[in-house]
């Protein structure tokens, strides 16, 4: 019989349940404070010196990456890519919210469920690549990225759309 230990890999459901907690409250500040660092300020100031809204994106999503290269190079890499994604909504959108919503439920589900920070600490910086994760982070940042774009644009799904006031 396979029961939630086997599901979300805790030791307990209490244990699960504080973790979670935690995770919210931790990467509601976290996250929010990376959107407004990333794309609420600095793709303003890139793009008051780059025109290219491309160059803008590709220039803050590097920044990004670089923040989260402690993890090592694939962590980079990945964030880098999604840095394009959601800066792309961002310029596309113009506001900050989606892409706070769609970062907090990445770290949220990758520091709840997939993510073992202890395996981390006291490691050096790995440059190893796992390529398998690696395309599989860039498919489903490819297929929010159309989905997002479809979902903005299609005008049947209004609650999707923010409303003038």
């Amino acid at each position: 019989m396979i029961g939630y230990k086997d599901v979300i890999g805790y030791k307990s459901l209490q244990d699960f349940t504080v973790i979670l907690a935690v995770n919210i409250i931790f990467f509601s500040a976290q996250t929010f404070l990376e959107e407004l660092i990333f794309r609420g300020y600095l793709i303003q100031i890139v793009g008051r010196i780059v025109q290219s809204s491309m160059l803008v994106n590709f220039i803050v999503s590097i920044c990004f990456g670089v923040l989260h290269i402690a993890f090592g190079l694939q962590s980079l890499l990945s964030s880098f890519l999604f840095s394009l994604v959601v800066n792309a909504l961002v310029l596309k959108e113009e506001g900050l919210e989606r892409a706070y919503g769609i970062h907090f439920v990445n770290n949220l589900l990758l520091a709840t469920f997939f993510a073992n920070i202890s395996e981390h600490i006291g490691q050096n910086f790995s440059t190893h690549i796992n390529w398998t994760e690696l395309l599989i982070d860039v498919g489903s940042l490819c297929v929010l990225l159309f989905a997002s774009i479809y979902l903005i644009s299609n005008k049947s799904i209004s609650w999707f759309r923010s409303r003038a006031r």
